[in-house]
C-alpha cells in the first residue's frame, strides 16, 4: 500500500521553530515572547524535501509543481524540468 502524498504547509518563526498559535491578521504575536511568523515550511511525505517561502500562496505554486513531479513516470524522474516533455503553455488571444 502506497502512502498519501502531501506536502503540508506549516508556519515557522524566524528561527525555524514552529509558530502553531493565534496570530492577528498582519502576523504579528498574541502570545507573548513569540516572534511572530518569518516563514512557511512545506515537506513532502514521500522524498522529505522541506520547501521554504515567506509568502504562503507562492509556496502553494512550488508545491504544486513538486507533488507534480512524482507524478511522472519513473523514466523522467531524475531529469531537469527543462527536459522533460511538457505541454506548450498558451497566451489568451489579445
Amino acid at each position: 500500500m502506497t502512502r498519501r502524498l502531501t506536502m503540508p504547509i506549516r508556519s515557522a518563526h524566524p528561527d525555524g521553530t514552529p509558530c502553531t498559535h493565534r496570530l492577528t491578521t498582519v502576523g504579528k504575536a498574541t502570545v507573548d515572547g513569540c516572534t511572530g511568523r518569518g516563514h512557511f515550511t512545506a515537506t513532502c511525505s514521500r522524498c522529505d524535501e522541506t520547501l521554504t517561502g515567506r509568502i504562503k500562496v507562492n509556496l502553494r505554486t512550488v508545491i504544486r509543481q513538486h507533488l507534480a513531479l512524482h507524478q511522472l513516470p519513473e523514466r523522467h524522474r531524475g531529469r531537469p524540468v527543462t527536459d522533460l516533455p511538457l505541454p506548450a503553455l498558451t497566451t489568451p488571444a489579445a
